[in-house]
């Protein structure tokens, strides 16, 4: 499975996605608190081929802007809806 990486604004976090450039139907994928993007790319090898893997750095996390502050549980599940919301 191919991935592109890129960089979207999440409430106004540069955030980095890498996204698969197979499959149809889109399905966001978010790392455990101390891991990154990367660690869930195995993952993603074994998912059904109509999936299109979108896999998010949160802040402060692989290659996503360290912002000062914002990283209480709400912020961070809010950052989730924000990236779903600005995807194409």
């Amino acid at each position: 499975m191919m991935f592109r990486s890129k960089y979207i604004e999440v409430n106004n976090v540069r955030t980095h996605i890498l996204e698969s450039y197979e499959g149809d139907i889109p399905i966001v994928m978010t790392h455990g608190f101390t891991d990154n993007a990367e660690c869930l790319i195995p993952m993603c090898q074994e998912l059904p081929d109509k999936l299109r893997p979108i896999i998010f750095d949160a802040r402060a996390h692989g290659l996503s802007e360290a912002p000062k502050n914002g990283y209480s549980e709400q912020n961070m599940a809010n950052d989730v809806v924000e990236l779903i919301n600005n995807l194409d």
